[in-house]
């Protein structure tokens, strides 16, 4: 092909070619470091959708589409199992996997096999090896998370694939969203607890509190944001503070505080009662106040591992 389809990534690569050949010194020195989160430069790697798409539209064959999706979006676990997710349960918590690992996987093989997930992740790098492998059974590997960014990345990703799971049930959704505005409790924990149930929780080990609570926070922002006529805000400061989310549904002049909190030893009550107490304390009702919401309800919610428990009282 003579006429590359991005010029941009072309000339990137064009670049760093020429200054490398052109170095007067030995060896490589001098990098810095970009971490997969980092964002400079990330428009020069990989594909994204729309290019995808202009490079099969290049070679007549937009018909391939969902196939090269299906082969190379994405993590691979839309469709895992539930024993699939009972190991990355245990992942993220820092605990360890012992999985045969197959090393020479070719990309036809990924799908044949959900064992296969786990070679997947190990030879790309989301997971490592910890200690020495077995020398009888060399293929046996004790898998662990390498480091608190991928875990990061692999609790995002799953936060993405939960929510993804929420939405196909429309009618639950409506229900779980009706039950917010309408300041209906128990609806709200039934739902909820049925997500979790039938999804990932985050398990009480080695993952720091904050980053359960940023867990769960975020997969209730992302499930929220479903309703595109409602205002949902996030750690946006309102009186004395900063409300974990605040919705505000303008036609109906209706506000909702939601203030999450992870139960450490599954104390849910007790959890629920101190999300209450920061919320009246830190005045997080100002906002919705200012912003004309006559009628203001407000949510403090406990999870642990897979359930929750929800407290609502009326802001007057």
């Amino acid at each position: 092909m003579t006429d590359w389809r991005f010029p941009k990534k072309r000339r990137f690569v064009k670049d760093i070619w020429e200054n490398f050949r052109s170095s007067r010194f030995t060896g490589l020195n001098n990098l810095k470091i970009l971490s997969v989160m980092d964002v400079q430069f990330d428009e020069y790697f990989g594909f994204q959708d729309d290019e995808v798409k202009e490079l099969l539209h290049y070679y007549g064959i937009e018909e391939t589409y969902e196939d090269v999706r299906a082969w190379y979006d994405g993590y691979l676990l839309e469709n895992a199992s539930a024993g699939t997710c009972r190991g990355i349960e245990k992942l993220i918590a820092g605990e360890l996997l012992l999985k045969e690992i197959k090393n020479e996987l070719t990309y036809r093989d990924i799908y044949a096999s959900e064992e296969n997930i786990w070679s997947v992740l190990f030879t790309t790098g989301y997971l490592t090896q910890d200690g020495r492998p077995d020398l009888e059974r060399r293929n046996l590997v004790k898998l662990v998370i390498p480091n608190e960014e991928v875990r990061t990345i692999f609790m995002t990703q799953i936060q993405a694939w939960m929510q993804t799971v929420v939405r196909k049930d429309a009618k639950k959704l409506d229900l779980f969203c009706e039950a917010v505005k309408n300041g209906a409790p128990s609806a709200v924990e039934s739902v909820f607890t049925s997500w979790l149930e039938s999804t990932i929780s985050i398990r009480d080990t080695a993952v720091k509190k904050e980053m359960k609570e940023n867990f769960y926070h975020g997969f209730l922002l992302g499930v929220l944001h479903c309703k595109t006529d409602w205002d949902v805000t996030s750690n946006k400061e309102s009186g004395e503070g900063y409300a974990d989310i605040l919705i505000e549904i303008f036609p109906e002049k209706t506000g909702v505080i939601i203030e999450m909190k992870y139960a450490e030893k599954g104390e849910l009550e007790t959890s629920c009662r101190k999300a209450m107490e920061q919320i009246r304390n830190k005045a997080y009702a100002a906002r919705l106040r200012e912003d004309g919401m006559e009628t203001i309800m407000a949510d403090g919610i406990a999870c642990f591992r897979k359930k929750c428990r929800v407290v609502l009282e009326r802001v007057h």
